[in-house]
């Protein structure tokens, strides 16, 4: 890491963006681990404790870098605490690969995370002048990672949860500037100007992806698939028109469900004097969430009660009711095409 003065403006203005890393990075990373702590099912896989590591990397790797600029400047405790830092970036990349790789539904086989576990293995046998080098390959990798990830999340998520995909995208790419921008490269060939502007850009994008995952439900709703359970379309006399079961979780009685589900709703809508019922009811550990039409309803029973889910329950029920228009009008429509259903379904759920 290059060396400043003791008087350098540029030392005091990149020691306190530095700072500012550590703190907001180490602010966030208590964040995520209270949250983990307060979910009644914890699990060290979850995406949730895996943010908290990555928090947690960057603010030692931003701590001990300020070590070896302002405190060890003498070797070879300036190679070792250096060393340290890189360490840190490698076990913040590893999480943030293992948290991509638990949401992404492509099979990897954990290759992103094997292949940071060997950066991190390969970084104290590597002599400090290459050590750029290796923190380069596993920011380029960790780029790679987020883009297929953003791909991913704007294809399967709306609203709120999509927005908040791609803010953390532009988040972190600003964060990836500024930590390549923070090198000795940088310093030493691009001038003190690159190198304070690079910091600041560090610091801005880890505060504005901090902020933005722990004020938005993007991390909780990216798992959607897992939490579907079964979904019904209803008539509105109560004849089922499709059943189908994305995950065995009790034994139902498909026509008794239908007839139910029917049932509560008129009578809420009697009661409240709706016409348009609810969109969300909750029985016990599972819920279940109501898309609405004058001729049918289209009900998804899941495990959590996402946005995203009934979003996707809307939409089938948007194609539902133009692919089958015609025979909904009709008198016969307990003659529906079901193949033709199932794969409506599994546009919209898949």
């Amino acid at each position: 890491m290059p060396l400043f003065g003791s008087t350098d403006i540029v030392r005091d203005v990149v020691l306190v963006l530095d700072a500012g890393v550590v703190l907001y990075t180490s602010l966030f990373a208590g964040v995520f681990v209270a949250q983990w702590l307060r979910s009644p099912i914890r699990r060290w896989r979850d995406v949730t404790f895996v943010w908290a590591l990555f928090m947690m990397g960057m603010a030692l790797n931003s701590l001990f870098f300020i070590m070896s600029d302002f405190v060890f400047t003498q070797e070879p405790m300036m190679s070792i605490v250096t060393k340290a830092g890189y360490l840190s970036m490698m076990m913040a990349l590893i999480a943030f690969f293992f948290a991509m790789e638990q949401i992404l539904p492509y099979k990897t086989r954990h290759a992103f995370t094997a292949a940071g576990v060997i950066l991190a293995a390969i970084t104290p046998l590597t002599p400090t002048a290459y050590l750029t080098l290796v923190a380069l390959g596993g920011s380029l990798l960790t780029f790679i990672v987020l883009s297929v990830f953003l791909a991913y999340s704007i294809r399967s998520t709306t609203g709120v949860v999509r927005r908040s995909m791609q803010l953390i995208f532009v988040s972190f790419l600003v964060g990836f500037l500024g930590y390549i921008g923070r090198s000795d490269f940088a310093y030493y060939n691009l001038g003190s100007a690159v190198y304070v502007l690079a910091a600041l850009f560090l610091v801005t994008g880890l505060l504005t992806m901090g902020i933005t995952i722990v004020s938005s439900p993007a991390l909780d709703e990216l798992d959607w698939r897992e939490q579907l359970l079964d979904l019904f379309v209803i008539h509105n006399s109560g004849l089922l028109l499709f059943h189908h079961v994305f995950e065995q979780s009790v034994k139902t009685n498909e026509d008794l469900a239908a007839a139910g589900i029917v049932g509560i709703q008129t009578m809420f809508k009697e009661i409240l004097q709706s016409p348009e019922g609810f969109s969300s009811l909750s029985i016990g550990q599972y819920h279940v969430l109501f898309a609405q039409d004058e001729r049918f309803s289209a009900v998804l029973i899941a495990k959590k009660p996402y946005n995203v889910l009934l979003d996707k329950v809307q939409d089938f029920s948007e194609k539902f009711g133009l692919v089958f228009d015609q025979q909904l009008k009709s008198e016969h429509v307990e003659a529906l095409d079901e193949a033709r259903i199932l794969d409506l379904a599994k546009i919209v759920f898949e």
